[in-house]
């Protein structure tokens, strides 16, 4: 065989001149230390081992060995991969040595082999946390926009849900406005969900736990999802035994929801949706699983990032899979899929079983019966002007006696102390802390109800300041007549 000037290409574009020469390899001597890293018993039988794994890595290292030779390199190192005798993958350094008159008889060389798997592994290993870490940094950007967007969002939510239940409580006599009042209530309810989701960015949704019988959740649950879509067989295989979990209801619900609609969406309409449950340990494992088309391991490697979705615009944001995955690391669940293209999909996720009974629900009484005969004084502070006029009217319209103000700083002298103040937690020109402060100095005496759009934030001056209660905006006349009646009765 004659060398050109390009041999590499040579050889490239004409495989077969190697075929000959691979079949002329014999390992001439091996010591213990390379015997270890193929997992092979003798000199013989790794020989054997090696002639069957010279296609694909041993082409490539005869090709690169001649490549060298020709250039009058003496020797030279080449990383590769190759599989032991038994099947395992190993990540190795070879450096080749030409032995003298190997450019006239091409009979030997020297070939040493150091394992630099776990080499490779920690390399890959610090990859993957450059990556992690570029992800959190990119999510804290995201989680800061986000937050911001949903704040300003509940603000204008709140409006219209403060109105729309201010409506429905004046309007019982007339069945119709009722109705239209109820109608906006509700649609304005879930546009305040929708931005709760975005505050998974930011992880600040409140959680509010509490027991409850997972099966009837998870079946009331997948009653939603499948109503409309007759040709979708749905499946529930229960455990026997009731199952208490300690869960946000709301949340937990909005993770079932999304896999089961996920998986009719799979289905087109026309298949097998199953629900199964059974106790590990002290966890419960919940499989959703469907026989629809299943998923490319490409996809199922991205399923839960932020903004990643295979369906059309139209039909998908990218934050449903997302969100189920953070509101389960926040109840100290996990979750993996399994699925095979054409072969159907699973999820299962883990949830740790309570040990608390199951919390029946309550009949809660009216909140207007709650203040019956009484005359409160509410001071109202909030910077948003909108915010003070609807609550401030929802409250002057049910008999409180209202004070408003659009800031905490300079606050008035009051011919009557008020019984308890609702405070913007997050106002400008002035921080939540000493707001509070300052409202405990002038009103010793009167309770204060904090409220704001985001969550309440852990602050070491919180530690010293006592406050009644929270109340998470957007709220309901009703929210807010019931959080005031829970305080005084307090």
């Amino acid at each position: 065989m004659s060398l050109s000037s390009d041999l590499r290409a040579e050889i490239d574009n004409n495989p077969d001149l190697l075929l000959k020469t691979v079949e002329g390899i014999e390992v001439l001597d091996i010591n213990q230390t390379a015997l270890r890293i193929f997992e092979a018993g003798s000199l013989g039988s790794l020989s054997e081992f090696l002639r069957g794994q010279f296609n694909p890595w041993g082409m490539n290292l005869l090709k690169e060995l001649l490549v060298n030779a020709q250039k009058g390199n003496q020797s030279f190192e080449w990383e590769t991969q190759a599989l032991t005798s038994k099947g395992n993958l190993r990540h190795l350094l070879l450096r080749i040595t030409l032995l003298p008159g190997f450019e006239e008889s091409w009979k030997r060389v020297y070939l040493s082999i150091t394992d630099v798997t776990e080499r490779e592994k920690l390399v890959q290993d610090q990859k993957k946390q450059e990556s992690r870490l570029l992800h959190l940094q990119k999510m804290e950007s995201l989680g800061q926009l986000a937050g911001g967007i949903a704040h300003d969002f509940n603000n204008v939510i709140g409006a219209i849900m403060g109105y729309g239940s201010m409506g429905v409580m004046l309007a019982e006599s007339d069945k119709q406005i009722h109705d239209t009042f109820q109608s906006i209530l509700e649609a304005s309810s879930k546009a305040s969900e929708l931005a709760n989701r975005l505050l998974v960015l930011t992880k600040e949704q409140e959680m509010r736990l509490q027991t409850v019988e997972l099966h009837s959740l998870l079946q009331e649950t997948l009653n939603m999802a499948g109503a409309g879509y007759p040709g979708v067989e749905l499946i529930a295989g229960f455990h026997p035994d009731p199952i208490p979990v300690k869960v946000d209801q709301g949340q937990i619900q909005q993770v079932f929801l999304n896999l089961f609609i996920n998986s009719i969406d799979a289905l087109k309409g026309d298949g097998q949706l199953a629900v199964l449950t059974d106790l590990v340990e002290e966890s419960v494992q919940i499989t959703v699983t469907d026989n629809g088309c299943g998923m490319e391991p490409q996809v199922i490697s991205r399923i839960f990032d932020p903004y990643f979705t295979t369906k059309s615009k139209d039909k998908g944001s990218g934050l449903g899979l997302y969100s189920a995955y953070q509101i389960l690391l926040m109840h100290h669940g996990e979750v993996h899929v399994e699925s095979e293209p054409g072969k159907g999909t699973s999820f299962i996720i883990t949830l740790p079983v309570s040990k608390e009974e199951i919390q029946a629900s309550e009949d809660v009484e009216e909140p207007l019966d709650l203040f019956k005969g009484k005359n409160l004084h509410v001071f109202l502070i909030d910077d948003q002007e909108q915010v003070l006029n609807l609550t401030g009217q929802m409250l002057e319209s049910l008999g409180f006696e209202l004070t408003t103000a659009l800031s905490a700083k300079n606050l008035p002298n009051l011919d009557r102390i008020p019984d308890i103040v609702i405070l913007d937690w997050a106002m400008p020109g002035i921080s939540g802390p000493r707001a509070l402060q300052a409202i405990i100095e002038k009103y010793p005496d009167t309770k204060v109800l904090l409220s704001s759009g985001h969550i309440l934030p852990s602050h070491p001056e919180l530690n010293d300041l006592e406050f009644a209660g929270f109340l998470r905006k957007p709220y309901t006349v009703r929210e807010l007549l019931l959080s005031i009646g829970e305080i005084l009765e307090n």
